[in-house]
């Protein structure tokens, strides 16, 4: 089987979905995010990776951590806690960082 499945344009492709996912998210875009996304599961899925750590984070998790990293923007501190809370509630890991907030699932 040597090259015959192109194995190394198959994780290319895993990683240029990973990319244009994070692009999407980073822009505000989470629907296109989260297809991206589901798209790179899928991708390494079908070649024998699986994630075996945390879950998809939810679209409205996402959300919601967008209008976080705003309150915070903003110094609405009572808001952005309020947000962390509400996604602690839902059973996520909530990080701060520069790049703003990330979630574990």
């Amino acid at each position: 089987m040597d090259d015959d499945l192109d194995t190394p344009r198959a994780m290319a492709l895993v990683f240029e979905a990973v990319r244009a996912a994070n692009a999407s998210l980073a822009s505000g875009d989470v629907s296109a995010g989260l297809a991206n996304g589901q798209a790179a599961l899928e991708c390494a899925a079908a070649l024998g990776i699986r994630a075996t750590t945390g879950r998809i984070i939810s679209e409205s998790a996402l959300i919601l951590a967008g209008e976080r990293d705003r309150a915070r923007s903003a110094r609405d501190w009572a808001a952005a806690d309020r947000i962390r809370d509400e996604l602690v509630a839902m059973g996520y890991r909530v990080e701060d960082t520069q790049g703003g907030t990330r979630l574990y699932g």
